[in-house]
């Protein structure tokens, strides 16, 4: 991983540790930001969001971390009311 990656990558999940409970696995690969959200004690939790821009098109632009986590948690707090009220 790129020293930029590892930088936003770190800041990423400390950003995600304060909104969201379960393990939080990031990863980077062909320069695509893979978040995953596992949660092992509720069957099905498992959540996987794959951002369609490029890591360092995001830093280019000045995509902050925050604002990363922010869109996840929004589209995992999504995935959580559908998946417990449909």
């Amino acid at each position: 991983m790129i020293d930029y990656e590892y930088i936003f990558v770190t800041a990423l999940h400390a950003e995600l540790k304060k909104r969201v409970i379960g393990g939080i696995y990031i990863n980077v690969v062909d320069d695509k930001l893979n978040v995953r959200i596992v949660r092992e004690k509720d069957m099905g939790f498992n959540y996987d969001y794959i951002f369609d821009d490029t890591l360092s098109h995001m830093i280019i632009n000045g995509t902050s971390a925050k604002n990363v986590a922010r869109s996840v948690v929004n589209k995992y707090g999504e995935f959580v009311y559908n998946k417990c009220f449909k």
